[in-house]
């Protein structure tokens, strides 16, 4: 409780995200679910992207890039998914 006797308010990710409502909580629940949903779905594309047999006919650099792109994403939705787990 604060000074004021209102019950303290959750901020996700960023202090403007206040989930100070319960619809606010609703909605900040079903968009971390889906969070975690898209991130899941990301693991499974990459490994469809980087084997199919299209891609061989590309140089290694463009296989390389992809490569890179799908773990540098999966690291900062892994990291939003790990703060809002906190």
């Amino acid at each position: 409780l604060n000074k004021e006797g209102e019950t303290a308010c959750l901020n996700l990710l960023f202090p403007e995200w206040t989930l100070d409502s319960k619809t606010k909580m609703g909605i900040a629940s079903v968009g971390v679910f889906l969070l975690a949903v898209f991130f899941e779905y990301m693991k499974v594309a990459k490994k469809f992207i980087l084997n199919h047999p299209a891609l061989n006919s590309y140089s290694p650099r463009i296989k390389d890039a992809i490569s890179i792109f799908f773990h540098g994403s999966q690291l900062t939705i892994s990291y939003f998914l790990m703060l809002a787990a906190m």
